[in-house]
Protein backbone atom coordinates (compact mmCIF):
# COMPACT_ATOMS: atom_id res chain seq x y z
CA UNK A 1 0.00 0.00 0.00
CA UNK A 2 1.45 3.68 -1.16
CA UNK A 3 0.78 5.80 0.98
CA UNK A 4 0.19 9.73 -0.34
CA UNK A 5 2.45 12.45 0.39
CA UNK A 6 1.48 14.42 4.03
CA UNK A 7 0.14 17.87 2.82
CA UNK A 8 2.58 19.99 4.32
CA UNK A 9 1.38 23.93 3.66
CA UNK A 10 3.99 25.76 0.95
CA UNK A 11 6.62 27.47 3.24
CA UNK A 12 6.20 25.37 6.43
CA UNK A 13 9.24 22.76 7.29
CA UNK A 14 6.96 19.44 8.89
CA UNK A 15 9.54 17.42 11.26
CA UNK A 16 8.80 14.27 13.64
CA UNK A 17 11.06 12.87 15.95
CA UNK A 18 11.81 10.35 18.23
CA UNK A 19 13.44 10.78 21.58
CA UNK A 20 14.27 8.70 24.21
CA UNK A 21 13.18 10.00 27.69
CA UNK A 22 13.28 8.33 31.64
CA UNK A 23 9.57 6.87 30.51
CA UNK A 24 10.22 5.48 27.42
CA UNK A 25 9.52 6.69 23.87
CA UNK A 26 9.18 10.16 22.89
CA UNK A 27 7.22 11.59 19.99
CA UNK A 28 7.97 15.28 18.25
CA UNK A 29 5.96 16.91 15.26
CA UNK A 30 6.76 20.36 14.70
CA UNK A 31 5.87 22.73 11.85
CA UNK A 32 8.38 25.84 11.50
CA UNK A 33 7.82 29.46 9.30
CA UNK A 34 10.04 32.05 9.77
CA UNK A 35 6.93 33.77 11.66
CA UNK A 36 7.15 31.40 14.22
CA UNK A 37 6.63 27.31 15.12
CA UNK A 38 4.12 24.63 16.64
CA UNK A 39 5.48 21.52 18.23
CA UNK A 40 3.21 18.90 19.66
CA UNK A 41 4.79 16.26 22.44
CA UNK A 42 3.88 13.14 24.15
CA UNK A 43 5.99 11.28 26.04
CA UNK A 44 4.63 7.80 28.10
CA UNK A 45 2.78 8.42 30.81
CA UNK A 46 4.02 6.50 33.26
CA UNK A 47 1.81 7.65 36.59
CA UNK A 48 0.16 4.19 37.72
CA UNK A 49 -2.75 6.34 39.12
CA UNK A 50 -3.75 7.29 35.84
CA UNK A 51 -5.37 5.57 32.94
CA UNK A 52 -3.76 7.68 29.96
CA UNK A 53 -1.06 6.04 27.84
CA UNK A 54 0.02 9.48 26.92
CA UNK A 55 1.18 12.74 28.91
CA UNK A 56 2.12 15.72 26.33
CA UNK A 57 1.69 19.39 25.55
CA UNK A 58 1.39 21.75 22.06
CA UNK A 59 4.12 24.60 22.41
CA UNK A 60 3.99 27.41 20.00
CA UNK A 61 7.42 29.41 19.38
CA UNK A 62 6.64 33.29 18.48
CA UNK A 63 9.39 34.89 15.99
CA UNK A 64 7.86 38.31 17.81
CA UNK A 65 5.99 39.19 20.39
CA UNK A 66 2.08 38.74 20.35
CA UNK A 67 -0.01 41.45 21.41
CA UNK A 68 -0.23 40.10 24.84
CA UNK A 69 3.42 39.29 25.28
CA UNK A 70 4.76 42.92 23.97
CA UNK A 71 5.69 43.76 27.33
CA UNK A 72 8.02 40.78 27.95
CA UNK A 73 11.50 40.11 26.79
CA UNK A 74 11.70 36.90 24.66
CA UNK A 75 11.22 33.37 26.84
CA UNK A 76 14.34 32.12 24.97
CA UNK A 77 17.33 33.89 23.28
CA UNK A 78 18.03 31.05 20.91
CA UNK A 79 14.51 28.81 20.24
CA UNK A 80 15.34 25.34 18.82
CA UNK A 81 13.08 25.38 16.58
CA UNK A 82 13.76 28.88 15.08
CA UNK A 83 17.38 29.32 15.69
CA UNK A 84 16.70 33.12 17.26
CA UNK A 85 14.49 34.26 19.89
CA UNK A 86 10.82 33.87 20.67
CA UNK A 87 8.16 34.24 22.76
CA UNK A 88 6.50 30.84 23.70
CA UNK A 89 3.46 29.72 25.02
CA UNK A 90 1.40 26.51 25.12
CA UNK A 91 -1.26 23.88 26.70
CA UNK A 92 -0.71 20.35 28.11
CA UNK A 93 -4.75 20.56 28.90
CA UNK A 94 -5.55 20.81 25.09
CA UNK A 95 -3.19 18.18 24.59
CA UNK A 96 -4.54 16.16 26.86
CA UNK A 97 -8.24 16.93 25.76
CA UNK A 98 -7.54 16.33 22.35
CA UNK A 99 -4.18 15.61 20.39
CA UNK A 100 -3.85 12.28 23.23
CA UNK A 101 -6.79 11.11 21.64
CA UNK A 102 -5.21 10.66 18.07
CA UNK A 103 -2.07 8.54 19.30
CA UNK A 104 -2.22 4.39 19.79
CA UNK A 105 -2.31 2.71 22.98
CA UNK A 106 1.12 2.15 24.50
CA UNK A 107 2.83 -0.42 21.84
CA UNK A 108 0.66 0.70 18.92
CA UNK A 109 1.41 1.49 15.67
CA UNK A 110 2.02 5.03 14.63
CA UNK A 111 0.65 4.99 11.04
CA UNK A 112 0.13 7.43 8.52
CA UNK A 113 -3.27 8.61 10.38
CA UNK A 114 -1.51 9.77 13.59
CA UNK A 115 1.07 11.99 11.04
CA UNK A 116 -1.68 13.55 9.28
CA UNK A 117 -3.49 14.05 12.38
CA UNK A 118 -0.69 15.70 14.30
CA UNK A 119 0.42 17.66 10.67
CA UNK A 120 -3.34 19.04 10.61
CA UNK A 121 -3.25 20.12 14.30
CA UNK A 122 -0.20 21.98 13.79
CA UNK A 123 -1.29 23.74 10.73
CA UNK A 124 -4.67 24.86 12.54
CA UNK A 125 -2.53 26.23 15.70
CA UNK A 126 -0.02 27.78 13.38
CA UNK A 127 -2.90 29.55 11.36
CA UNK A 128 -4.79 30.64 14.18
CA UNK A 129 -1.94 32.02 16.31
CA UNK A 130 1.27 32.78 14.57
CA UNK A 131 -0.47 34.09 11.26
CA UNK A 132 -3.43 35.59 13.18
CA UNK A 133 -1.44 37.17 15.49
CA UNK A 134 0.77 38.77 12.55
CA UNK A 135 -2.31 40.13 10.86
Amino acid sequence: MTTEPLPIPEGHRFEYREVTTSAGLGLLWALVTDKGAIHIWARPDTYEHRRRDWMGGIEVHYASAPDYMIADKPSHDRCWLLDKPCWHDGSSLYFSEYIADFLPRQGGKLDDYVHRSMLGILTSWHRDKIEGAAA
